[in-house]
């Protein structure tokens, strides 16, 4: 049991990991594109 409940941690910082690293693509995405709206609103939420 206890192992099952690390895994399942680490399997949940992955994901937001996985999520984090996917916003500040499209973060980069947006700024080399020139969208600085899109990018700002991107940033904030990386942020939060």
């Amino acid at each position: 049991m206890f192992t099952a409940k690390v895994s399942r941690q680490i399997e949940t910082m992955a994901k937001i990991g996985a999520m984090q690293l996917s916003n500040r693509l499209h973060f980069s995405l947006n700024k080399i594109n020139g969208q600085s709206i899109n990018g700002q609103s991107l940033w904030v939420m990386i942020r939060v």
